[in-house]
């Protein structure tokens, strides 16, 4: 697994292999929690396939509980409410 750091777009570049779907979600949650990144690029496999994630931006004005009737899990919702926090 190689991870990189863009610092002109502030972007995370993710490539390799994951084990497994919740582990390539924790690498590209922490990656994209991180101080000073926008956006993380997802070259990420899985080895054990699983249920693909839906990831959100959240924007001004967007409604959280708008957010909370979509089908998110749970680690999802976590992301969202430290990337608000964070900023």
């Amino acid at each position: 697994m190689a991870i990189g750091f863009d610092a002109a777009s502030s972007t995370v570049i993710v490539q390799g292999m994951a084990d497994t779907q919740e582990t390539k979600e924790k690498i590209l949650l922490c990656c994209g929690n991180a101080h000073g990144v926008e956006n993380v690029e997802d070259q990420l496999g899985v080895t054990q396939a699983g249920v693909e994630p839906q990831f959100y931006t959240v924007v001004s004005g967007i409604r959280f509980l708008k957010l909370l009737n979509s089908s998110m899990v749970m680690p999802m919702l976590i992301w969202v409410f430290l990337k608000q926090t964070s900023r």
